[in-house]
């Protein structure tokens, strides 16, 4: 379910001032942060992890860097092939990465039920889509994505037990981080549905919940401040 890490890292991404450079140190205290919770990182994500080079992880920070500046044109990235074909040109030594990666999860996308299968390509199209439109705005893209929250739990909910059947099998990780967080994601859907729609960008409670999500873990805090 690489739908939910996409959606989470794009709306924590939101966040971050204008100002913000990622650097290599930073980098590196997020992946250690990520190293602790091996039960919820695909074993496919993880190698590609865990033997990073010092010229991975630069090009890496400075692919970031750029994407966050706008150097990239984003209305001609439309899914995550193109997203990884960009990679594969910009940073080629992430792009071997990004590669195996993608690959591996299209290969496991295909095994699913045709309502997974579904439900992951039209929130892939969604995602892209909100980049594109509100690229260069952050908090616009905060509040759209914040939007969108009880909408894509609704339709998780809609699951049949064939489908999440599939979904375990082919995305285990993913799967039990959804579950294992699926009260804290409950009282987050139902405190999002709860606040007037212009308020979700504005309100500092919202990101608060959002963070205590387990995002915390994970990230450095500077990195989840509104």
């Amino acid at each position: 379910m690489n739908f939910v890490l996409l959606s989470v890292c794009l709306v924590v991404a939101s966040a971050f001032p204008h100002e913000f450079k990622l650097t290599v140190d930073m980098l590196d205290k997020a992946i250690e942060r990520v190293k602790k919770f091996p039960k919820y990182i695909p074993s496919y994500v993880m190698e590609q992890i865990d033997t990073a080079t010092d010229e991975e992880k630069e090009q890496f920070v400075n692919f970031v860097n750029k994407l966050d500046k706008g150097e990239y044109k984003m209305d001609e990235i439309n899914n995550s092939e193109d997203l990884v074909k960009l990679v594969e040109k910009e940073a080629p030594a992430v792009g071997k990465k990004a590669r195996i990666i993608q690959d591996e999860y299209t290969k496991r996308m295909q095994q699913v039920t045709p309502q997974a299968q579904e439900f992951l390509a039209k929130w892939e199209k969604t995602w892209f889509t909100n980049v594109q439109q509100y690229s260069g705005d952050k908090k616009a893209f905060f509040k759209q994505m914040i939007e969108l929250i009880p909408q894509l739990m609704e339709e998780v909910h809609g699951f049949s037990e064939e489908t999440w059947k599939s979904l375990e099998e082919q995305f285990p990780e993913q799967t039990a981080a959804w579950k294992d967080n699926e009260d804290r994601l409950k009282q987050f859907y139902e405190f999002i549905k709860s606040l007037p729609k212009q308020d979700l960008a504005e309100d500092p409670e919202a990101f608060r919940k959002f963070a205590h999500l387990g995002l915390q873990k994970l990230l450095p805090i500077e990195a989840l401040r509104a």
